[in-house]
């Protein structure tokens, strides 16, 4: 969490971006409440569009977070 929080804050600050969005498989529930902790929010998702090994197919969650500064 710490890192994440360090490397948004660069982002903003050093590369003076708008905005930063991040990618999870659906499975990966932990990355969305380190996301949230930081202060990212669920922008949404894209449904079945990660397939398996096993062909089994999952949604790809984006969350995302703005600097209004």
């Amino acid at each position: 969490t710490e890192a994440l929080k360090i490397m948004t804050d660069y982002i903003f600050r050093v590369l003076r971006f708008r905005g930063v969005f991040a990618h999870f498989h659906e499975l990966n529930k932990i990355v969305g409440r380190i996301l949230s902790r930081v202060g990212y929010e669920k922008e949404g998702e894209l449904k079945g569009t990660l397939k398996s090994k096993k062909g089994e197919y999952y949604n790809d969650i984006i969350y995302g977070i703005v600097n209004n500064n």
